[in-house]
């Protein structure tokens, strides 16, 4: 189900300007902690293949 409501122009202008104040960095940490949770909980669920998990997230981003 859709919502009817937009947001107002106040609204809008502070959603996007939350968006332009994120910092690439910031962006490039994250990506990097989910790789490496993601490699993590890979070498979890079958049985200690970590270094798959962190191969395919090589493969991944780049």
């Amino acid at each position: 189900m859709k919502s009817k409501m937009k947001p107002n122009k106040q609204e809008l202008e502070l959603i996007v300007g939350h968006a332009n104040n994120a910092h690439p960095l910031g962006m490039l940490a994250n990506i990097i902690f989910i790789g490496v949770l993601g490699a993590a909980l890979f070498g979890l669920l079958f049985k200690g293949k970590g270094i798959i998990g962190v191969a395919l997230f090589g493969l991944v981003v780049t």
